[in-house]
């Protein structure tokens, strides 16, 4: 039996064209359909690679459905259609109702910030630009914690493309590795200079 477990419930709709676009709580700057092709491409590529990232309390069956999701999400949802889907999962399949549907939700988010970071930084570093500002993604917050050393941090672009998942992937991690968000819990992302 097949769930489809990716449609959104109704919230506010992220413009796939919008020069900041507010999704499931968290702002990104530039969510449009240049990044979203970034997106898509360094998605693709790692999912076709010989190890995709996977954690290990996400059993393989959940982490392929949701990872559908969020290549759904990229190519024309939000971190908000994407976390309401991962809830929706956890309504439907019992692997994943025993991680809960916040932790799914959060992991979601979690993923589409990964992958908003990396498209965006491949973007920027294609257009020229050297670095990059690390911002929490929920406006008007701040981070603490593992991941808010790197908040309001200048930081070279190339670093960020090239830390992606690295304090966390492949295990054990580099835990002093440059990775943003560090970490499931963290909101951090970047935004342009």
């Amino acid at each position: 039996m097949v769930v489809r477990a990716c449609a959104a419930r109704e919230r506010p709709v992220c413009d796939p064209g919008a020069a900041a676009a507010w999704c499931g709580g968290m702002v990104y700057d530039e969510l449009d359909s240049i990044t979203r092709r970034y997106m898509l491409e360094e998605f693709d590529a790692e999912r076709r690679g010989a190890s995709p990232y996977r954690p290990d309390e996400v059993p393989a069956p959940v982490w392929s459905r949701l990872q559908e999701c969020v290549r759904e999400a990229i190519v024309s949802g939000h971190a908000g259609d994407l976390m309401a889907g991962a809830e929706a999962l956890a309504e439907t399949e019992d692997a994943a109702r025993a991680l809960g549907k916040r932790r799914l939700a959060e992991l979601a988010r979690f993923e589409f910030s990964t992958w908003y970071v990396r498209g965006l930084s491949r973007r920027l570093l294609e257009e020229g630009e050297a670095y990059c500002l690390v911002v929490h993604g929920e406006d008007g917050r701040s981070g603490y914690g593992k991941c808010g050393l790197f908040q309001g941090q200048l930081l070279p672009l190339k670093a960020v493309y090239h830390g992606h998942r690295a304090r966390y992937w492949p295990e054990p991690g580099d835990r002093f590795a440059l990775t943003v968000p560090a970490c499931v819990e963290c909101r951090h992302t970047i935004r342009r200079l």
